[in-house]
């Protein structure tokens, strides 16, 4: 089935790959399930917490985000504009919050 959807798309890292395949496998009529009798530990941020400050992967977050906005759901272009805005603001915001946290 991976094949089928054209694997992984490369254009995001870290973020949004699990919508893009959801898109994806709803976008071939397959049908999807959940089987709550599986349990699968992940290990939140270990090595990307090692790799990236906190606003280097907001800003690789918000990058995901706008790519599956736009491409998988069709964001027009004043709606992706209102997403620019609000992820500028909001990066300010996280900017401030870590100044505060080192003073």
């Amino acid at each position: 089935m991976l094949e089928e959807i054209n694997y992984f798309d490369e254009n995001t890292f870290l973020y949004y790959e699990e919508n893009i395949l959801a898109k994806r496998v709803k976008m071939t009529n397959y049908k999807t399930v959940i089987d709550n009798r599986i349990s699968i530990i992940h290990n939140h941020s270990v090595s990307v917490d090692k790799s990236f400050k906190k606003v280097g992967k907001y800003k690789i977050l918000k990058e995901s985000q706008k790519y599956y906005v736009k491409e998988y759901l069709g964001a027009s272009k004043f709606q992706l504009m209102l997403l620019y805005i609000t992820n500028k603001f909001s990066l300010i915001i996280l900017y401030i919050r870590c100044f505060f946290k080192r003073s």
